[in-house]
């Protein structure tokens, strides 16, 4: 036997390192820096990771966050074995990817929407990886790199549709049902009593829990593309289906108890305990087409001659590419900051146009539910007999529960323990001498019904979109003109008969807009 033969046994007779210690000792260094890189980006957009982290801990729809950057690690050292086998060559055209991340973050930042500004955070992780590691490492690490965005709390703006949906669900396996129903908005009455659909009946926690849950469920049980997206497509569509059924079958067990049962706090445990069936049934289901228990196909070995290390120069590039096209926008956001920063407000009272008169008094005693203004405005105009009340909630030095545009903020909350909102749509009206779609809504409380229609006010623009007054929020702080931004909301009382509120609505809009928005400009101009 010729001793020797092995290359590994002569390079460590010869004081030499074998080629695949030298290997492993070759990719240290990059992954490394990568560790470094993340760390570098966490650190550097502080602000940022800790609002989600905040999020993570005082709502329990997103606690789960906490669970995805240990499952990340763990899937990643599941794949140790495939990683190791996948060679590291910096890929420099990524850091432009990570530059249209990094410009994202600052146009969310400028239009404080928060939830964009996280989403983008977390998009330089993995971009910085592809500038420093190359591509064929971010195929490799593909699903734990995607499920990293778990992490972000987002869904909260799916609240409204997912209520609504809840509801329509609800009163319509109730008719079915033949029990009678009278719905108003998300409120409804059967014989038995009054229900409403509220934020916790909206599903989202249902719907996030299993989307998550589902994802790894099905990147760990299945190898082929085909079921994997058929699983979680399933973990979607589910949930929706289930939490519609469990607000049906909460207010049966109530309707059918003398709502002695499901009113309370089994409300919420019998909702979990259905959740928590139909995911089991779900899997129970999806394990009929496992494929995790197959042997997986051999992965080609690569030979030591197929190593080539990533050059000192491209590793170096990559690093500096990482850490300045990550660092350039938080001076570039201080910077407009500065320049748009300003003081107090007032706004000053909206005279009287068009036959229409400044009277005492109130319409009603309502207000939209809107945090935090910089500065409020109310007062009652009369004209004709018809009696329409002006509210203005203006916004400077916006900033998270301190904006104009928030999920939170609503013409009446489903906290709200005076008012419900019974109906809402939008109608085509004049504002001024603008014709845009406004917001309209009807509300009750124990004593008063209203009619009420509201729109945006953002740097001269009027809109009533979320989106639109978002953008353009991010071009008035781009063009240096401040964030100062305005909700207008009219409300009148709802005509026992006749003419709708909305006519009212609509003539005092086209009548008093002009005046309404050159108050908004002088108070802009303070």
């Amino acid at each position: 036997m010729k001793i020797g033969t092995d290359p590994g046994v002569n390079a460590e007779i010869r004081g030499e390192t074998a080629p695949h210690e030298s290997a492993r000792e070759a990719r240290a260094v990059p992954v490394a820096l990568a560790l470094l890189a993340i760390c570098w980006i966490l650190l550097w957009f502080w602000d940022t990771s800790a609002s989600i982290v905040a999020i993570w801990y005082r709502s329990e729809t997103f606690a789960h966050g906490f669970l995805i950057v240990p499952i990340v690690f763990y899937l990643v050292w599941y794949n140790r074995s495939h990683l190791g086998e996948v060679p590291i060559q910096p890929f420099l055209p990524g850091a432009a990817l990570l530059a249209l991340a990094g410009s994202g973050w600052l146009v969310a930042q400028l239009a404080s929407v928060l939830g964009g500004a996280q989403f983008m955070m977390v998009a330089m992780i993995p971009l910085a990886i592809l500038t420093m590691l190359g591509t064929r490492m971010v195929r490799a690490l593909a699903f734990p790199l995607a499920f990293l965005f778990f992490a972000v709390p987002f869904g909260e703006f799916l609240l409204p549709t997912l209520m609504d949906w809840t509801a329509d669900f609800a009163v319509a396996a109730l008719r079915l049902s033949t029990i009678p129903v009278y719905r108003e908005g998300r409120n409804f009455v059967i014989p038995s009593g009054s229900w409403s659909v509220v934020e916790a009946c909206s599903g989202i926690r249902y719907l996030i829990a299993s989307m998550v849950v589902g994802a790894l469920y099905a990147y760990l049980t299945y190898r082929s593309l085909r079921y994997r997206l058929i699983f979680i497509a399933a973990s979607i569509v589910v949930p929706l289906i289930a939490n519609g059924l469990r607000a049906y079958m909460i207010v049966m067990i109530g309707h059918l108890s003398g709502n002695r049962l499901a009113v309370g706090v089994d409300h919420i445990i019998y909702g979990w305990v259905f959740f928590g069936v139909v995911m089991a049934l779900l899997f129970w289901v999806g394990s009929f087409w496992r494929e995790d228990i197959k042997p997986p196909a051999e992965a080609k070995k690569r030979t030591d001659h197929e190593w080539k290390p990533a050059s000192t120069p491209q590793l170096v590039m990559a690093v500096l590419l990482v850490v300045v096209i990550s660092s350039i926008w938080k001076p570039v956001l201080s910077a407009i900051d500065a320049r748009n920063s300003s003081t107090s407000v007032r706004i000053p009272p909206v005279v009287p146009e068009n036959g229409w008169v400044a009277s005492e008094g109130t319409v009603a005693r309502w207000k939209p539910d809107f945090s935090n203004p910089g500065a409020e405005l109310a007062q009652t105009f009369t004209k004709n007999g018809e009696h329409v009340g002006l509210y203005i909630a203006f916004y400077r030095n916006q900033k998270q529960d301190g904006e104009l545009v928030n999920s939170m903020n609503q013409l009446v909350r489903t906290t709200n323990k005076d008012w419900v909102m019974t109906a809402s749509g939008s109608m085509e009206s004049d504002v001024g001498r603008q014709r845009i779609s406004i917001r309209t809504a009807e509300m009750r409380s124990a004593r008063e019904q209203i009619v009420a229609a509201d729109w945006y006010w953002v740097d001269g623009r009027i809109t009533s979109s979320d989106y639109a007054a978002k953008a353009y929020l991010g071009l008035a702080k781009l063009s240096g003109h401040g964030d100062d931004s305005a909700l207008i909301a009219v409300f009148t009382p709802k005509p026992e008969s006749g003419e709708s509120g909305n006519e009212v609505l609509g003539r005092f809009a086209a009548d008093m807009g002009e005046s309404i928005h050159r108050a908004l400009a002088e108070a802009d101009r303070q």
